[in-house]
């Protein structure tokens, strides 16, 4: 009986750890969706800014093509 109540308090101080690791869990989680935000954020940025050099290229050309 020893044996067990000495496994049962094991596996209760075990529960009390991984339980501690949960609000370190969601903070990793917030941060990773933070991040994921501002990555994605970044992306269209990018695009944008390529869209916009697309159009001014094309802009110049036209130009380009009525001067000659």
């Amino acid at each position: 009986m020893n044996k067990h109540l000495e496994q049962l308090i094991e596996l209760s101080r075990v529960d009390k750890e991984i339980d501690a690791f949960e609000p370190q869990i969601e903070e990793a989680n917030l941060q990773y969706e933070a991040l994921m935000a501002t990555k994605n954020g970044i992306a269209n940025e990018i695009n944008t800014l390529k869209q916009e050099i697309k159009d001014e290229q094309i802009k110049k050309h036209k130009n380009e093509l009525h001067l000659a």
